[in-house]
């Protein structure tokens, strides 16, 4: 087999970080003498078409974009085999009390994993310990890697949300009669599965009645279900999902009565909400979303005035949401 080129890329400055050596001690290691790696650096906001070209500067066969976020707490790989054309991609998240040659250790073993199959060569058993350096050839840096006895990494998981809060406003209309609104919503959810999360929350909407002269004030609380089948990275910044709520609704309309009285009445009605929804995240932990669905009351509520029927509000209305989302 001849020797395996590989090329990883990081951001600018990044080359003699503590993270970046040790990534680089590790990947050399483990891959043994039947291979060649070096570390350049790139651009951080660098497309596919550049790691490409910089993996065919250096006559590599496979190139490893590395890229930090939240003080390199969060790495995202992104690795093109040359033979294959395949670009495979890897989220790892780290806790604050991780080493830093740590973390650059999990990165190169992380890195050897994701090489397309066929080209990890057979690493020799490793010697004992010994001072004697290797030098790993770089025309932009050079390091010294120091064998060390091998002993077996812990994988750390990959990044995971564990609940979002969201904020947005709301607009409803009537389906078959009249019943607009206009408002916002707050809600909570936490994330029990990765795809799914249990939410909770509240928000009010007025508008009114046109053939009362009525204006109409609902307020609600709700909770239910979501399912996120796709989750928005770095990389990949959008995403889609669906919520299915149960939510207990109060409806007051009120209307200025003969003689200038005030009149009013309200009543609850409970009420179930689908929607579709889908998000936008212009940095990782924030983002835009936008939601449409449906509302439908359980029973239509009747509205008379000098106990004769005047207008009856239905029970399915069209909805729609946009705001923010902040996850943590």
């Amino acid at each position: 087999m001849n020797a395996l080129i590989l090329v990883i890329l990081v951001g600018s400055g990044e080359v003699d970080s503590a993270a970046s050596q040790s990534m680089l001690r590790a990947t050399a290691e483990a891959l043994g003498l039947n291979a060649q790696v070096s570390i350049h650096e790139i651009d951080p906001n660098a497309g596919d078409d550049a790691i490409i070209a910089a993996g065919k500067k250096w006559h590599a066969d496979a190139v490893a974009s590395v890229h930090w976020e939240d003080g390199h707490r969060h790495a995202s790989l992104h690795l093109h085999g040359e033979a294959s054309g395949r670009w495979i991609d890897r989220e790892i998240g780290f806790h604050a009390s991780d080493a830093e040659d740590e973390r650059g250790r999990t990165l190169g073993f992380a890195v050897i994993s994701m090489l397309p199959e066929g080209q990890v060569p057979r690493a020799p058993p490793p010697p004992p310990p010994s001072k004697t350096p290797i030098k790993q050839a770089d025309s932009q840096s050079s390091s010294e890697v120091i064998q060390e006895p091998d002993h077996e990494e812990p994988e750390l998981p990959p990044k995971r949300w564990h609940g979002a809060v969201d904020a947005s406003g709301i607009v409803a209309a009537g389906i078959g009669g009249d019943a607009t609104g206009v408002g916002g919503a707050g809600r909570g959810q936490w994330f029990f599965l990765p795809d799914f999360s249990v939410r909770a929350g509240g928000g009010a909407r007025e508008g009114s009645v046109s053939a009362l002269g009525a204006s109409s004030f609902t307020w609600f609380f709700a909770g239910g279900l979501s399912w996120h089948p796709s989750t928005p990275s770095r990389r990949h910044p959008f995403g889609i999902g669906g919520s299915l709520d149960v939510v207990g609704m109060h409806y007051a309309l009120s209307r200025t009565g003969t003689g200038g009285a005030q009149e009013s009445q309200g009543r609850w009605i409970p009420a179930a909400d689908l929607t579709l929804e889908g998000t936008w995240f212009f940095t990782e932990p924030v983002g835009l979303v936008v939601a449409v669905g449906g509302e439908m009351t359980f029973g239509q509520t009747q509205v008379y005035l000098q106990n004769q029927p005047v207008e009856t509000i239905p029970s399915l209305r069209g909805v729609a949401e946009a705001g923010l989302r902040a996850r943590f």
